[in-house]
């Protein structure tokens, strides 16, 4: 039933405004065969569905088409890893993607997905505007990867929230030179849940 869902979005010319993939109380089996109709929607709901980093594979995919209407993607609360964020990663790079807006709040990350996400910032391709990394093992070392990215200036992230990353008062450091930084286009960044001290 899944599968011919998604061939029939995909089939129809219709753009999607949006696409919740919990709307369909799919199983984790299922996810699979539902997922490649993420890329006939403008905005991608699929946080909280029990997500992996081989899933990742496809949300990539639909990335990279030609005319991606893609433009918003929640990944949240799934189990996607660093391998995951690779994959989202290496496709915001292609000129064909749209994507501004990436929601990867607790999906199991540690520092090495602020290399991959680093990287994609400082693509001349790259558009993304609005990036939710919360509630993710990133540290310090995380920090400081991104805010070398965020100086870059083919950066052109606006919004940034790292809310409960195991963070330090070191990260205010790096984060303060992003504001100091003439390429910077941050105007909204959110540590909160940190022990951050008085720094």
């Amino acid at each position: 039933m899944c599968s011919l869902l998604a061939y029939v979005l995909m089939m129809s010319e219709e753009v999607l405004d949006m696409f919740d993939l919990k709307m369909y109380n799919t199983k984790r089996g299922d996810n699979s065969t539902l997922l490649p109709a993420v890329r006939c929607c403008r905005k991608a709901i699929l946080s909280g569905c029990r997500l992996y980093d081989t899933d990742c594979e496809t949300v990539a995919v639909a990335l990279q088409i030609p005319d991606s209407p893609l433009i918003e993607l929640e990944m949240g609360r799934s189990n996607l890893q660093d391998s995951g964020v690779k994959l989202v990663s290496d496709a915001l790079k292609s000129p064909n993607c749209q994507l501004k807006i990436l929601r990867l709040e607790s999906c199991n990350l540690t520092g090495q997905s602020c290399e991959f996400v680093a990287s994609t910032l400082q693509s001349s391709n790259s558009r993304l505007i609005d990036l939710d990394m919360s509630w993710n093992n990133l540290q310090n070392s995380g920090v400081k990867l991104l805010s070398d990215a965020l100086k870059s200036p083919n950066c052109q992230l606006k919004i940034l929230r790292l809310e409960r990353c195991k963070l330090t008062g070191q990260s205010c450091e790096f984060m303060a030179s992003v504001q100091q930084s003439s390429n910077s286009r941050l105007i909204e960044l959110d540590m909160s849940d940190n022990d951050l001290q008085d720094s």
